[in-house]
């Protein structure tokens, strides 16, 4: 028991709980102390270790299966770095937006395929900029 869950400042039972209207890395940090640190990946197998040579990071990470955030630990399983980015990338870009037929689309140039809300807020951007002269 931390010092924290004695002093009863943490929890379901504390003023400050938000349940599923916590934030994304409450929701994580929950996990990992509920839970700890995955020890091996489910996709490849490979070991859990800290990896980098500055900051530390665990190579294993808690991948959401539901895209809902769940605290519940079946709704999560464990991914190296790798394998996590492939599972993100088959149903959502690189900001998180549901991969849908409404949401995607393909470029003429090169038949990539890109996500209309990431490409309406560029534009958005691209549009400010040019409005104020600061386009390179």
């Amino acid at each position: 028991m931390s010092k924290q869950d004695f002093l009863g400042l943490i929890g379901e039972g504390t003023n400050r709980w938000l349940g599923m209207d916590a934030s994304y890395g409450a929701k994580h940090a929950w996990l990992v102390r509920h839970h700890g640190k995955p020890e091996r990946c489910a996709d490849c197998g490979i070991q859990g270790k800290d990896t980098g040579s500055i900051r530390k990071v665990w190579n294993i990470q808690w991948a959401n299966i539901s895209g809902k955030y769940f605290r519940d630990i079946s709704d999560y399983r464990p991914l190296c770095i790798s394998c996590h980015r492939k599972y993100d990338a088959k149903d959502r870009c690189k900001q998180g937006h549901l991969r849908s037929k409404e949401n995607t689309s393909f470029r003429r140039i090169d038949g990539q395929r890109f996500c209309k809300l990431c490409n309406r807020r560029y534009q958005r951007n691209y549009e400010i900029r040019k409005k104020n002269g600061k386009t390179s």
